[in-house]
C-alpha cells in the first residue's frame, strides 16, 4: 500500500495505526510569503485585527490605480483564497474582506 504523501499544495501525514489523518499546508503558505515578498513577516495571534475595518473610501477611484499593483493583489488574494479553503478556514473572514477590493486595492488591504 502507498501512503499519499501531498495532494494539491497540501501534506497528508496518515497514521494507520491511530486511523488519523492530517492535512497541513506550512509549506504553500510560505512559498505565498516568499511569492509576494513577505518571507519576513512576522506571525500574529490573529488574522486580521479586530475592530479594524477596511473602506472603499480608501480605494482610488475606479480605472485610475496602477495595473501592475492589482494584479499582484488579485494573485495574492487568489493564493489565500485556495489556503483559507483547503485548510486554514480561520483566515476566511480576514481574506473575504481584502477580496473586497480586487479591482481597487491600495497598500493598507495588503
Amino acid at each position: 500500500m502507498i501512503k499519499l504523501e501531498w495532494y494539491l499544495g497540501c501534506k497528508i501525514e496518515q497514521d494507520l495505526v491511530n486511523g488519523t489523518v492530517t492535512i497541513s499546508q506550512g509549506k504553500y503558505a510560505r512559498d505565498v510569503l516568499a511569492r509576494f515578498s513577505m518571507a519576513e513577516a512576522k506571525p500574529v495571534s490573529t488574522p486580521s485585527e479586530p475592530g479594524h475595518h477596511l473602506r472603499g473610501d480608501d480605494c482610488p477611484q475606479r480605472g485610475t490605480a496602477d495595473p501592475e499593483v492589482i494584479r499582484n493583489y488579485q494573485a495574492c488574494i487568489g493564493s489565500l483564497m485556495y489556503l483559507a479553503v483547503m485548510t486554514r478556514g480561520d483566515c476566511a473572514f480576514a481574506v473575504n474582506q481584502c477580496a473586497r477590493f480586487l479591482s481597487t486595492s491600495q497598500a493598507q488591504h495588503t
